[in-house]
């Protein structure tokens, strides 16, 4: 248990309330528990202030407390970034000491840095640069002529094929391929004919990528994931592909061939995009849409065919009030009729 005055100065932020109160650890703010923190995130949490069990809540500085409130609040500037600071401290990761295991397979072409940590079964293959503090889990595979940035941490079971580049504290999930084949060919006398790729797959520093991805080479250009991108599970990047910075794609989205999404661009589950299309900078496409034209910046679309979202939903209202409006025309022409026979 710690008391709140050390999370509040872990935090940086003020305290209003018990100031020799004792935390177990975190919860959420819906249902709370005592002796536990919370915090608000969104202004559709604040309802909970006066409800939850949580003993502590961190808010931010303009949030009002609540009249006679029996809760202790840390006011601080970003309550996200402070309970994720807490997430750390309630729960440290385990600390890998450097090793190299035995059971590694490890190329004496390739270069090791400093303060590695290689578990069993891992292989790496002739001329691989690994910089320093770098992390890979069992059952990993590294081709030959890539070069991995230091601090990347590498799960269990991820294969990277040739000729790829890997920033700075990447983190890349179990089961993801980077660097296969994208899915290319042409048609010879009625067979389809596999086209060589021989671009690279190039991953820039601070990149996540979840499990079981699949991030293909290009056929001559690079694919390319710029700085700060976070792709969840089970996300398709086709060959080609240039995406931004700092974008945020969910799981199940497929990414087609040469398709160039800009930065900031937001990307709901299940979105698939066809090939070539280009999405401009700080764009939002909402889950299960599907992109079949380029998207200017700042654009806000969904459905299928994915569109600007406040224009399908006024179609769609309007498609909803067609059998009403279709009985009163029916309405009317009966009436029209009946007038005429008189």
């Amino acid at each position: 248990m710690y008391n709140i005055s050390k999370i509040s100065k872990f935090l940086n932020g003020t305290i209003a309330g018990n100031k020799n109160l004792l935390i177990k650890g975190l919860c959420d703010i819906e249902d709370g528990k005592v002796e536990h923190i919370s915090c608000v995130i969104h202004k559709n949490y604040e309802k909970y202030l006066k409800t939850t069990k949580a003993s502590a809540i961190i808010i931010n500085h303009n949030l009002e407390i609540p009249e006679n409130s029996s809760k202790t609040f840390i006011k601080v500037d970003n309550p996200s970034v402070a309970f994720l600071k807490l997430l750390d401290f309630y729960n440290p990761k385990p600390k890998l000491k450097p090793k190299i295991s035995k059971n590694a397979i490890i190329s004496e072409k390739s270069q090791i840095g400093k303060n590695c940590f290689i578990e069993s079964n891992v292989t790496i293959r002739d001329n691989v640069i690994i910089e320093n503090n770098v992390t890979i889990k069992s059952g990993t595979v590294i081709d030959s002529n890539v070069f991995i940035g230091e601090g990347t941490f590498i799960n269990t079971n991820v294969s990277i094929n040739h000729n790829v580049m890997i920033g700075k504290k990447c983190f890349i999930e179990s089961g993801t391929v980077v660097g296969s084949d994208g899915f290319g060919t042409i048609n010879v006398d009625g067979k389809h004919i596999k086209i060589p790729h021989i671009g690279r797959v190039i991953i820039k520093n601070d990149v996540l990528l979840g499990s079981n991805c699949s991030i293909d080479r290009g056929t001559i250009n690079d694919t390319v994931i710029n700085e700060n991108t976070k792709i969840d599970n089970m996300v398709h990047v086709g060959h080609n592909v240039v995406i931004g910075k700092s974008c945020l794609i969910c799981a199940q989205t497929g990414i087609g061939g040469s398709c160039n999404i800009g930065d900031n661009v937001m990307i709901g589950g299940k979105v698939g995009f066809i090939d070539h299309i280009n999405v401009g900078n700080n764009s939002i496409i909402v889950a299960h849409s599907m992109v079949y034209k380029s998207i200017k910046s700042d654009s806000y679309f969904s459905g299928d065919p994915a569109r600007n979202h406040r224009d399908r939903v006024k179609e769609d209202i309007l498609v909803s009030k067609l059998p009403k409006i279709s009985d009163k025309v029916a309405v009317s022409a009966s009436a029209i009729k009946a007038l005429r026979k008189k």
